[in-house]
């Protein structure tokens, strides 16, 4: 593992995943190996085939939430929010209290439409890591969806207050002084 990543951080992209590759031979249940092949297959606008590799590995160890993680993420890159929805309900039955997860199951809900259940997910995420800015933003977004005006604006402030050096922080305060100005 350590030959590959040397490779990769010495630039040579080809030849950390030939030792991948060679790693997986020996070893197909390589979880640390995987990721990392589909890290770099996916940063090499390889997705389609980064997402077959998790699959398969999924198959031969199918209780790795960070692969079931990595996968979800990136079919939710890919736009493909149901299909991101399997391997986020299996880690969260392995997990049932991990932000992450609750965060990504909360982004594919929103992705959906499914703004109910995406507040849900949010909710609980937010409850053991209040400090996610991303998840406030979405959060606040979801608010705006299901036309919750003062909640919108509470989670904007929770955003605001998380990551005061936000880039988009004059349409925030925007947004809560709309939210909060009678209609």
């Amino acid at each position: 593992m350590n030959a590959a990543i040397d490779a990769f951080e010495e630039g040579n992209v080809k030849g950390a995943q030939e030792h991948l590759l060679v790693l997986l031979q020996h070893d197909p249940s390589d979880s640390e190996a995987v990721l990392m092949l589909s890290r770099i297959l996916r940063e090499g606008d390889r997705p389609r085939r980064a997402e077959k590799l998790l699959v398969e590995h999924i198959a031969v160890v199918p209780d790795c939430e960070e692969m079931l993680l990595e996968l979800a993420d990136l079919r939710l890159e890919l736009g493909d929010p149901q299909g991101a929805s399997l391997p986020l309900r299996r880690s969260l039955l392995l997990n049932p209290t991990s932000s992450e997860t609750l965060f990504l199951l909360g982004n594919a809900f929103m992705d959906l439409g499914h703004y109910a259940e995406a507040k849900k997910s949010f909710h609980l995420g937010l409850e053991s890591n209040p400090f996610d800015a991303q998840a406030w933003f979405n959060m606040a977004l979801v608010y705006e969806k299901l036309d919750e005006r003062q909640e919108a604006a509470r989670a904007w402030r929770s955003y605001l207050k998380v990551d005061p050096e936000c880039d988009e922080r004059s349409e925030v305060e925007a947004s809560i002084l709309r939210l909060e100005t009678p209609t």
